[in-house]
């Protein structure tokens, strides 16, 4: 709300509105009664959220509503994934995890052909600038592993979680 202050008040309040609240203000601005009525719904949502999540018992719990989510992410290219992949297919002709040695295709027979995920050792929310990813800046790891790379900050390394499990 202080951003939006801050737009319709120039000089006072904070400076630091973004470009999406400049966008939102813009909107809402002119038509009060259109604010009015979304901000009413968001009421009503959040009333009957609160109503649905109740106490925890044996008829479970409302799930599958339609939600709206906007954020930012890192961009990848899925094109870099694919060629680690054949990379490691070219020198092992297998995908095993670099952690842990999991193939899913020894598990999981057609299914798991080709199927591995992939992680960079430095990780793209520590990189402020785009920049060049290279193949060596990648390893293949199974779910679990990738999972748990990723489970608590600051990540743990391939080789730290390679001496957790060694454990």
């Amino acid at each position: 709300m202080i951003n939006f202050y801050s737009i319709e008040h120039p000089n006072k309040g904070l400076s630091n509105a973004s470009k999406l609240d400049k966008v939102i203000y813009n909107e809402f601005v002119s038509n009060k009664k259109y604010l009015n009525a979304i901000a009413n719904k968001i009421k009503e949502m959040v009333n009957t959220h609160e109503n649905v999540i109740g106490d925890i018992d044996d008829e479970g719990f409302m799930e599958g509503a339609l939600l709206e989510k906007q954020h930012k992410y890192k961009e990848r290219n899925s094109k870099l994934v694919t060629q680690k992949k054949q990379q490691r297919l070219k020198e092992t002709g297998y995908l095993s995890c670099d952690v842990c040695g999991f193939i899913f295709k020894d598990k999981y027979g057609d299914l798991g052909e080709g199927y591995i995920e992939c992680h960079h050792i430095v990780p793209l929310s520590e990189i402020h600038v785009a920049k060049k990813t290279n193949l060596k800046d990648l390893v293949l790891v199974c779910s679990n592993c990738h999972r748990m790379l990723h489970r608590k900050r600051p990540w743990l390394t391939v080789e730290q979680l390679k001496m957790l499990i060694k454990s």
